[in-house]
């Protein structure tokens, strides 16, 4: 974890990029780590907002692509002869296979996906304000300034 938030420092947006990506790929990274990196004035806050939904774009639009790619096949087949544990770890890793084939999502609905993430994190973040600034990562710059001057 220090080494990702090493990486998180030094390169900032380029990896929270691939965290995100990854992320929406099913596997596990900090992304909302960069919300106090951003806090804390080491990343700017509308370019880690890009960085971060240009990576949820990317990723969500590889996990359809290969939900698409390997449709419901892919689950009977890993299913087929293997026990109740693997069957959990499989369906941890390969849900993206529904994405592309349970709904049939079309791309243009990523669009939609990425309005609503970005105005859901901002609702998360008003609510953390709302309980106390100091939980709040994600605080815009002159709120931060107005604060540190009132000091």
């Amino acid at each position: 974890m220090q080494v990702l938030t090493g990486l998180l420092e030094q390169y900032g947006y380029a990896v929270l990029f691939i965290v995100l990506m990854l992320e929406l790929l099913t596997l596990l990274g900090p992304g909302e780590f960069a919300g106090v990196l951003v806090f804390q004035e080491k990343l700017n806050w509308v370019l880690s907002m890009l960085a971060a939904g240009l990576g949820s774009c990317v990723g969500v639009s590889m996990s359809y692509w290969i939900g698409y790619r390997l449709g419901p096949a892919a689950i009977q087949k890993a299913f087929a002869s293997r026990g109740v544990l693997l069957a959990v770890i499989v369906l941890t890793f390969l849900w993206t296979v529904f994405k592309g084939q349970g709904w049939k999502i079309e791309l243009s609905f990523l669009y939609f996906l990425v309005i609503g993430g970005e105005l859901y994190e901002e609702e998360i973040r008003r609510l953390f304000h709302s309980l106390h600034p100091v939980h709040a990562p994600l605080e815009s710059h002159d709120y931060i300034h107005s604060q540190a001057n009132r000091r």
